[in-house]
């Protein structure tokens, strides 16, 4: 620690009066004085716990008169050992640091206690002195005066050191990992330089220690032994281990603290121990010692070597850097140095220099969850209680059941009160009211035990408990050992060793009753248990045993002494209503509940599970019941390959398909094999997996098929999570089995094929996802694997070649390899509309790419890219508008090919005018492209939404539109870039125009309600001129109709010039054209009476009700007839009317429109019938649509009526049809 104090700070100080961090004093403090002592002591503390950025000082020789400074020289001969002796001996909560040092000045010689700031506090005294200091205390310094801290002082204060903590604190609780003893294990070396206070000393007691070699001095006297070793003992059982030690104990992770002696036994007058010394001694000691905890350990190792000494530190990790596995094994060093504070970081370890405080304040933030709040007890001879002690040595091999052990039970974060029932331990708190169902079987063994330990019948003092895996064996044992443990001293055995006899001998000694011993052979081998028995029988130890010893593969001999998995009548009802309850009390969704009620009555019905406690447990909790993992590895254990092979094709199947597999799926196998059905190669345990009816065979449950894939994966690893590492052999082994001989053209298997290699949970297209068994896998080599694997085993399987092509564009963005694998895929099945729209989503893809690379990859001229961008789209276009006439409702097909000629434009963009405007661009000749894709774009959005009112079906027709937008930015910069193209006459001017009319549009959110009259009428002339200069395109006639029938300021009936232009125009089958015609001729001839118009009418109508005859909704109203309008401005259309009036009910809706009247002419039956205006046109109508006004066959013929005249695909209809 360093001295601060200067000249020039001392006159800063003389300056002014005494304050908060400088204090003057006459004279020395005389600590034989209690007074003195007192002052001195409470000057130190409240100087330490005073908030400030910079060391304290206490200035002795120096006083105040008349406000003048008088100096007065100190007694040199006094140093600061008697006051560090004093702050020592009663400063907690450990020693604050400070100086006493002379410091010379003017000719006098000052004496001078710096304090530092610290952060171990706050600081207050273990005990009163005189009557000026108060034990337990905190003093700080307010202005001049030292004063009492309140409550809100104190906070202040501690936050303060808290805010104080050193880098050094940081790493050690970083690289420690937080001391955390629950994820790691904790290995402790304290060199043998090193000193610590016994205050500092018992803060390593915090820790729960796995290990500590011991090679400080004195450690049993005055050292870390003494200070620390009867706090771990309330967290393990401590074992001590010197050179004379001649057996190694067991050592069991959690429980066990080895304190290897290896140096700290020797005495104070013999000194440190020489590295060469140590070598000698203890090295090969300390390394066997280290061995048998590593191979008990399954946690990480975080080893901490508290040593100074560089050649300690080489020798120590020479020794442990070998023996463990540096992917699990961190070695922190610390060096203590007050003065520095550093970390260096080396390939082998991290070494930190930490000041004895800080190191101190880090132990102290550790959270120690290990003191018992209670007393253990046992219940002992004649009806008296014992206190136990010793119970981290018992807990080693022991659960000892105490009679207050309830009361021990600490509620973990996240704990719920139906953790039983998930699969988790039946906690000792839990007992009463009991959360257990009671079997059957139960009273019988209770009062065969209580029999036995009341008549002290030791020559019959074993039970042996037969049972099945997943019968609740455990929990039927802590019922037993509950309901007795008030009786007798009661212990389950958790694990046997040599030791055990003896801690059962010492809680015989402590109660004198007989030992009630639980303990089952997946514990301890049956050899073992019989070793016990008799070794306790010859140390003349009262007890009786009670065996539990679970089958797979055998009956129990005696049913009285079994315990069986399927539940009796009345146990299974009892059961079925305590599960269905909880899942009723269960946070999930209605349809889950619904599902797991659904599970329960199963596992009550057998339906698929057999009624027994775990598969309760299973089919209400699902993946939360913990239970399933042990259930099902307890099954696979010793797994043959031909064993493995079968489970996993089932599991496989069921998991990822929902499917059953049928025996027959392995007829091939079981020929290659020798056999003929696959109970002869699965054995109990495993059929127990398995449900088998008619010959077709899936895993009990869902999570129980995912429970043997994860297994199986695994193949004995330790981490879950790396199960999907081996997820692709497995997925191999599927495939070998469906694709063998007599397999592959199986429909049940391409059907298997479909739905867990392909089939998504999502089917958008535009997110790359595949099937859940792909997705599974951990790297995209793997996926590539499997799917070469599928087209090698199918290689006539269009779809397997499909999706790989899926995979090829989407992940891997190789075109080539995906268009090859879709030209396969097409060749084998040409009207498939998903693989034509997978064709184009590959070329698409393609297109994007040139456009970014092309130009720079390779020396062609711009105008030859816009060639191959033009082309590539064409053939990308021409696969979307195939897969849209094989299935109409495809709107992927609509929305890919928007989105390629939106991107083609955006990426051209960013690539070659990365700061430019979209005006910019079209305005180059070359680029006129641009424009025609962007015209085109918005085309097919156009049909897209018609599309989608008809079918109702998903569209995403914002985002199509927002890229569309994104794409031109700027509308009134792109409109006036289009304008300027008009006068270009090297440009083609039809898509150019139609720009321009979208444009005004979009700019008035898409209503032309919202366009000023004079932006609509030029968006009329540019449409007349497209008519005119491009008379084959149906989109310009459509747009015209669209525009021309939403003016009506014009007051201007254009309706023969539609007609007419309708009649010119229409030389193909263009569903629109012909439906307008049909609209248009209805309603001249309602206008006229025409009856040549009625022939025009009927010829459109049947052509247009033609192309509609695929679509659902072709008997859809698209248009309205309004009586009060006139000619054009009589049509309105269905959308605007219900843009309108959107708060409106349909029918009130109608209201807003005049009605039609004409007579009924037919009712051909209940819901049919036809209307006849007085033009002659016919309209459908339902005759019992509207149950308050009923038309009746027979007898309405002729009547008069009104209604609201519709337009649909198919032709005229009527609606609120009412008598007149």
């Amino acid at each position: 620690m360093e001295r601060t104090l200067t000249v020039t700070l001392l006159e800063k100080f003389l300056e002014s009066t005494e304050g908060w961090i400088v204090d003057f004093k006459k004279k020395n403090y005389d600590i034989g004085d209690e007074k003195s002592k007192a002052s001195f002591v409470k000057d130190i503390l409240s100087m330490a716990n005073t908030e400030r950025d910079k060391s304290a000082f206490i200035i002795i020789g120096v006083s105040q008169k008349d406000k003048y400074k008088n100096f007065e020289n100190i007694d040199t001969g006094i140093d600061d050992n008697p006051f560090q002796t004093l702050i020592r001996s009663c400063v907690e909560p450990i020693v604050t640091q400070f100086l006493y040092y002379t410091f010379p000045y003017k000719g006098y010689t000052l004496g001078v206690f710096e304090i530092p700031r610290t952060s171990g506090g706050p600081y207050y005294s273990n005990k009163n002195i005189s009557t000026k200091l108060k034990a337990k205390e905190i003093y700080y310094r307010q202005g001049t005066t030292n004063s009492e801290a309140n409550d809100l002082k104190k906070a202040e204060i501690s936050n303060w050191m808290k805010g104080m903590r050193s880098e050094s604190w940081r790493n050690i609780m970083e690289y420690a990992n937080g001391f955390d003893d629950k994820t790691n294990n904790y290995i402790l070396i304290i060199g043998p330089d090193i000193y610590f206070s016994q205050e500092q000393l018992r803060s390593f007691s915090r820790v729960s220690w796995s290990g500590i070699i011991d090679i400080s001095v004195a450690s049993e006297d005055q050292g870390l032994y003494k200070a620390t070793q009867q706090a771990l003992k309330e967290k393990r059982g401590v074992h001590l281990i010197t050179k004379e030690s001649e057996n190694i104990p067991s050592f069991y992770e959690n429980n066990t603290l080895f304190w290897i002696m290896a140096g700290g036994e020797r005495a104070i007058g013999q000194g440190n121990i020489s590295r060469r010394e140590w070598n000698k001694n203890y090295a090969k000691m300390t390394r066997n010692y280290l061995g048998v905890m590593r191979n008990s350990m399954t946690k990480p190792i975080v080893i901490i070597s508290i040593v100074n000494n560089e050649e300690y530190i080489q020798t120590l990790d020479d020794m442990i850097q070998p023996m463990f596995d540096l992917t699990t094994f961190t070695h922190l060093i610390l060096s203590i140095d007050a003065d520095k504070k550093t970390a260096i970081e080396d390939d082998d370890f991290l070494k930190i220099s930490v000041s004895s405080i800080d190191l101190y304040q880090c132990m102290n933030e550790i959270e120690d969850n290990s003191q018992i709040n209670y007393k253990p007890s046992l219940p002992a001879k004649n009806n008296t209680t014992k206190h136990i002690n010793e119970t981290a040595w018992l807990q080693e091999e022991l659960t000892v059941v105490y009679k207050n052990i309830e009361s021990s039970i600490e509620r973990e974060e996240g704990y719920t009160t139906n953790q039983f029932y998930k699969g988790h331990l039946l906690r000792w708190d839990e007992m009463n009211p009991p959360k257990d169902i009671i079997r059957d079987i139960y009273i019988s063994h209770l009062d065969r035990i209580k029999t036995s330990l009341f008549n002290l019948d030791f020559a019959n003092n074993m039970i042996e408990l037969d049972y099945s895996a997943g019968a609740g064996a455990t929990t039927f044992v802590r019922r037993l050992s509950w309901d007795l443990h008030t009786y007798y001293p009661t212990v389950i055995v958790d694990r046997i060793s040599v030791a055990t006899e003896s801690r059962i001998k010492f809680l015989h000694d402590q109660t004198e009753l007989p030992i009630l011993i639980f303990i089952d052979t997946l514990q301890a081998s049956v050899s073992n248990i019989n070793e016990l028995k008799r070794s306790l029988e010859v140390a003349n130890i009262k007890f009786f045993m009670y065996v539990t010893k679970r089958h797979l593969n055998h009956k129990p001999k005696n049913s009285l002494y079994s315990l069986s998995a399927s539940l009796q009548k009345s146990e299974n009802n009892a059961f079925k209503v305590k599960y269905l309850e909880l899942v009723e009390q269960e946070n999930v969704s209605l349809q889950v509940k619904m599902r797991r009620k659904k599970a329960v009555e199963d596992v009550f019905n057998k339906i698929y599970m057999p009624s027994a406690p775990f598969f309760y447990g299973l089919a209400a909790y699902e993946d939360e019941f913990i239970t399933l993992e042990k259930y099902v590895g307890n099954r696979l254990e010793l797994c043959t390959e031909d064993q493995r092979v079968i489970l996993l094709t089932i599991a496989i199947a069921y998991y990822y398909g929902s499917a059953e597999i049928p025996s027959s799926l392995f007829k091939s196998y079981f020929n290659m094999k020798g056999m003929n059905k696959l109970e002869n190669i699965l054995n109990k345990g495993q059929m127990e997996l398995i449900f088998q009816k008619d010959w077709q065979y899936k895993p009990m449950h869902y999570y129980v098929a995912k429970e043997i894939i994860m297994n199986l994966c695994l193949n004995g690893s330790k981490d879950r999570r790396a199960w999907k590492n081996r997820l692709k052999e497995s997925l191999f082994t599927f495939i070998d089995i469906i694709s063998s001989e007599g397999n592959r053209d199986n429909i049940l298997v391409g059907e298997l094929t479909k739905i867990i290699f392909f089939d998504r949970d999502n089917n958008d297209e535009y997110q790359e996802l595949f099937s859940n068994a792909i997705s599974d896998l951990p790297s995209n080599e793997a996926k590539r694997e499997v799917f070469q694997k599928l087209v090698d085993s199918f290689p006539n399987k269009a779809h397997t070649h499909g999706h790989f092509s899926r995979f090829y564009n989407y992940v891997l963005k190789d075109y080539n390899s995906a268009l090859e694998q879709i030209n396969i895929a097409v060749t084998i099945s040409p009207r498939d509309y998903n693989l034509l729209h997978i064709k184009g989503t590959c070329i698409r893809s393609k297109i994007i790419d040139e456009i970014s690379n092309k130009w720079n990859e390779m020396d062609i001229t711009r105008e030859e890219l816009i060639t191959i961008i033009e082309r590539d789209t064409e053939y990308a276009e021409e696969c979307f508008i195939v897969s849209r006439e094989l299935k109409p409702s495809n709107m992927y097909a609509y929305e890919s090919q928007i989105m390629m000629l939106v991107d083609c434009v955006k990426r051209y963009k960013e690539v070659y005018y990365p700061s430019g405007t979209f005006e910019e661009i079209i305005k180059i000749s070359y680029n006129y492209w641009c424009s025609n894709f962007i015209d085109k774009a918005r085309e097919i959005l156009n049909e897209a939404e018609r599309v989608q009112n008809d079918l109702k079906t998903k569209f995403r027709k914002e985002e199509c539109k927002a890229k569309l937008a994104e794409t031109v930015g700027d509308l009134s910069l792109a409109i006036q870039g289009w304008s300027n193209l008009l006068s270009n006459k090297d440009v083609f001017h039809p898509p150019i125009r139609r720009n321009i009319v979208n444009a005004y549009k979009e700019f008035a959110d898409n209503k032309w309600v919202n366009v000023p009259i004079e932006k609509k009428m030029r968006a009329l002339k540019l449409l007349e001129e497209n008519i005119e200069e491009e008379s084959e395109n149906s989109r310009n006639i459509i747009m015209w109709i669209d525009l021309v029938r939403r003016i009506p300021e014009t007051q201007e009936n254009k309706l023969d010039l539609i007609i007419e232009r309708l009649q010119y125009w229409n030389k193909d089958n263009n569903l629109l054209v012909n439906y307008y015609s049909f609209v248009f001729f209805t309603l001249r001839s309602i206008l006229n009476n025409s009856q040549a118009d009625v022939k025009k009418v009927e010829h459109y109508q049947s052509i247009s009700a033609g192309l509609a005859r695929n679509l659902p909704r072709r008997k859809y109203a698209r248009d309205w007839y309004d009586a009060a309008g006139n000619g054009v401005y009589s049509l309105v259309d269905n959308h605007d009317l219900r843009e309108k009036y959107p708060s409106l009910e349909f029918d009130d809706r109608l209201e807003k429109i005049d009605s039609v009247i004409g007579r009924i002419q037919t009712i051909d039956r209940e819901e049919s019938g036809t209307i006849l205006l007085s033009s002659g046109l016919q309209v459908h109508f339902n005759p019992a649509h509207n149950s308050d006004v009923k038309f009746y066959k027979g007898k309405d013929s002729g009547e008069k009526v009104s209604f609201k005249l519709a337009f649909s695909y198919e032709g005229l209809r009527a609606y609120q049809v009412k008598r007149v």
